[in-house]
């Protein structure tokens, strides 16, 4: 549970480091975008919110497969952290309920983890584009 509760905030993060910087073909970044995204990182927003922003920031050939799948990770997580304790196996009360509760939490891991994988490349290519172009002065971060 806590491995997929980890990558699902790393997600969350992630995100939160590049949507300010995230644009649809043809569209300025924000005028701050550095800004926007210490305002991200400050803020509560969950997963709902920042999939809502990045589908409003990207175009995909099948963009009713891709946000099917957003909507899916977003509900995957909820259960996760909201219902847990609520479902058929939530008890744990005998070594048979606690494996099907470990396949349950592997199945939404496993569910989201090219997710967080595609995110966790670019957040990489985002900071060596720091690195190497000075995207924004690093000297100015606090």
């Amino acid at each position: 549970m806590g491995r997929s509760m980890f990558m699902y905030q790393r997600i969350e993060q992630s995100l939160k480091l590049l949507l300010p910087y995230i644009v649809k073909d043809g569209e300025k970044i924000p005028e701050n975008p550095y800004r926007d995204m210490k305002e991200l990182l400050a803020s509560k927003n969950t997963m709902g919110p920042l999939f809502e922003r990045l589908k409003n920031s990207i175009e995909a050939p099948d963009s009713e497969s891709v946000n099917a799948y957003l909507e899916r990770v977003v509900a995957n997580r909820n259960e996760l952290i909201h219902s847990f304790s609520k479902l058929s196996f939530g008890s744990l009360a005998t070594i048979e309920i606690c494996e099907e509760a470990l396949a349950y939490i592997k199945g939404k891991h496993l569910y989201a983890v090219p997710l967080h994988q595609i995110i966790d490349q670019f957040l990489q290519v985002f900071i060596k584009s720091l690195e190497d172009e000075e995207f924004i002065d690093l000297k100015d971060v606090e």
